[in-house]
């Protein structure tokens, strides 16, 4: 008569473990938390007229220093009659809903959670370098939806999208020559640093709620 396998072997039960994060009163289960924001819908919108403001105020500053206007230097490259209306708002609501969604998730130490100054000091340095970071990213999304509007008519719609992502990042080099990356830099670090006081803030009338009870 065979042995009955005590051991179960061949099968294979996956039994999550709880995660332990060390407090005053010694190490406890972490509670699975999260925090709600009833206005995510006009996060997009807000992120495309505040970074838009932003992006006009640095424009006109950088008119200002001899050699650096950067709105003259992409009228020159891409043809003196183009604007940059249409593309500003969708690079600064896509990056602006990018940093916004990464900072308002941001898990932090406990003293921090409760918003306020910790909060701020918390969010402060990742909001600067994730600022810059999701500029970037707006600028890609901006340069694809650039040449969507003033693509050739004869191509379809498709094929220019396509085209557009395949054009995205030469434009993101040619930013590179002519010195855009400082415009953009100072346009994501002001947009981080607006975002982590505006985040930090808002979450003491936002408090995080568990998910689950810990077993």
């Amino acid at each position: 008569m065979p042995r009955k396998n005590d051991f179960n072997l061949g099968t294979y039960r996956h039994v999550p473990t709880a995660a332990v994060e060390m407090t005053d009163a010694g190490p406890r289960e972490r509670r699975l938390l999260y925090r709600p924001f009833p206005h995510r819908g006009l996060v997009p919108l807000a992120a495309g007229v505040i970074g838009g403001v932003i992006c006009y105020a640095f424009a006109q500053l950088s008119a200002l220093i001899p050699g650096f206007d950067v709105v003259g230097g992409w009228q020159q490259a891409l043809g003196r009659g183009t604007d940059f209306v249409a593309e500003t708002a969708v690079g600064c609501a896509l990056g602006g809903s990018l940093l916004w969604r990464s900072l308002w998730r941001r898990r932090t130490l406990e003293a921090a959670r409760k918003g306020g100054r910790p909060a701020l000091r918390a969010l402060l340095v990742p909001g600067l370098w994730l600022g810059v970071g999701y500029a970037w990213v707006g600028l890609a999304g901006a340069f694809l939806v650039l040449y969507m509007r003033t693509g050739p008519a004869a191509q379809p719609l498709p094929v220019r999208f396509l085209f557009g992502i395949a054009m995205a990042p030469v434009l993101l080099a040619t930013s590179l020559v002519l010195h855009f990356w400082i415009y953009l830099a100072a346009v994501g670090s002001t947009s981080g640093v607006l975002a982590a006081l505006l985040a930090a803030s808002l979450w003491r009338t936002h408090p995080e709620v568990p998910i689950r009870e810990p077993r």
